[in-house]
């Protein structure tokens, strides 16, 4: 069963990748409201492509030469966060797992509010597609499930940065009857913030990857071409 299980894995990773390279284009910044979820939308670039693999919903886009993904896990977790403090061990937790399995090198991380509601912005450098990138990252965590914004850039603060953070995340919407307080979870039940956010990062690394990887394979190409 377990080997059934891994084969059904790797079918939907190549079908995943095989998405990605199909789906790859570029486009102008053109931004249009998309409802990602129930819970939350966001302004996002008109040519996209959304994913439903790998246990992840995953929409990506390109900006210029860089990667603009959205994702968020297909099943909720349930993580004993009673406070801030909480939620911040989670989101740390959850960087780590992202940096460990990429072996990239922090640049820097904080806890930002953004309409009253908890990011946790983070930056680090990887060399993981070949040549090194900068991942800036905004996590938010609403309803039990974690939401990754993420652009990918070969530099830390070019205009393609800026256009991600103050056209994109700044749009970020959150459905009207929902507090600060759906950010935590009181069930005494459920696991330590700590020990399932590093696994949970980690799971988005595997989501992310095979976009990542393809987007910059094909840009490398068309440079060659050039």
């Amino acid at each position: 069963m377990n080997l059934n299980r891994t084969m059904t894995n790797k079918k939907s990773y190549y079908t995943f990748i095989f998405f990605c390279i199909l789906s790859i284009n570029t486009f102008g910044q053109k931004l249009i409201p998309y409802q990602f979820s129930n819970d939350l939308s966001i302004d996002f670039p008109q040519e996209f492509s959304i994913a439903d693999t790998l246990g992840q919903k995953v929409i990506q886009s390109a900006l210029g030469d860089d990667l603009i993904l959205v994702m968020q896990p297909t099943d909720k977790i349930n993580d004993y966060l009673e406070d801030q403090s909480e939620l911040l061990k989670f989101y740390e937790s959850f960087l780590k797992g992202m940096v460990d399995k990429s072996k990239g090198k922090l640049i820097k991380k904080e806890l930002v509010t953004i309409n009253g509601f908890h990011f946790f912005k983070s930056s680090f450098s990887t060399k993981i597609t070949g040549t090194e990138n900068i991942w800036t990252n905004y996590v938010l965590l609403l309803n039990q499930i974690p939401y990754s914004f993420l652009l990918i850039s070969p530099s830390e603060n070019g205009e393609n940065t800026a256009f991600f953070e103050k056209k994109i995340i700044n749009s970020i919407k959150i459905k009207n009857n929902l507090t600060a307080q759906n950010q935590f979870n009181t069930n005494q039940e459920d696991s330590q913030a700590y020990k399932i956010g590093k696994l949970i990062g980690s799971l988005c690394f595997y989501g992310l990857i095979g976009a990542m990887i393809v987007f910059f394979i094909v840009k490398d190409r068309k440079k060659k071409m050039d």
